[in-house]
């Protein structure tokens, strides 16, 4: 019975790891929204630079802004950190998802070893059911022996008398 006990409690510890993990893939949701603002804004970086080369062609060298180029150094290192944000939370969710399957696997161990032990018991009222079960053969087997114990008794009374009148019988004959 602490088997079942210990399996009971290690599959609650199971869930709620797995409910957990459930939650990390609202991390993931979070990560596919990021990945979609870094994918427009890698678009938006190459107009950017496709803007900027058109600017090249049209004006000199000389004529160019250090504020564009200022704006643009910004954006591309904006662009980095998003773009490595994204690759931690991709090997994270990576991570996470094997250890979902892991978790998972675990449960469905655990409940197959709970059905089987369940199994082996015979199920919740198993053992109140063998108590009955034993009880009614006890009681079963004590109304055999007293029902026994009188027809022994009876045979023995009558042993007795049958004792006595032969004992009479000889005297008489005597």
């Amino acid at each position: 019975m602490s088997k079942t006990v210990e399996l009971e409690k290690e599959l609650a510890e199971l869930h709620s790891r797995y409910k957990q993990a459930e939650e990390e893939k609202d991390g993931a949701k979070v990560l596919k929204k990021q990945r979609a603002s870094i994918e427009r804004l890698r678009r938006d970086n190459d107009q950017l630079r496709k803007d900027l080369d058109l600017d090249k062609g049209m004006r000199s060298s000389q004529v160019r802004s250090k504020s564009a180029l200022d704006h643009h150094a910004s954006m591309s290192s904006q662009l980095n950190k998003l773009q490595d944000q994204a690759e931690s939370y991709t090997k994270r969710i990576e991570t996470e998802k094997k250890r979902i399957e892991e978790l998972d696997s675990s449960i469905k161990d655990l409940n197959e070893k709970v059905l089987e032990q369940r199994k082996k018991v015979g199920g919740a009222n198993a053992v109140r059911e063998n108590n009955l079960k034993s009880q009614k053969h006890i009681q079963l087997l004590e109304n055999r022996l007293d029902k026994s114990l009188l027809k022994f008794n009876e045979a023995l009374a009558n042993n007795k008398q049958l004792r006595v009148s032969h004992v009479v019988r000889l005297q008489v004959l005597n």
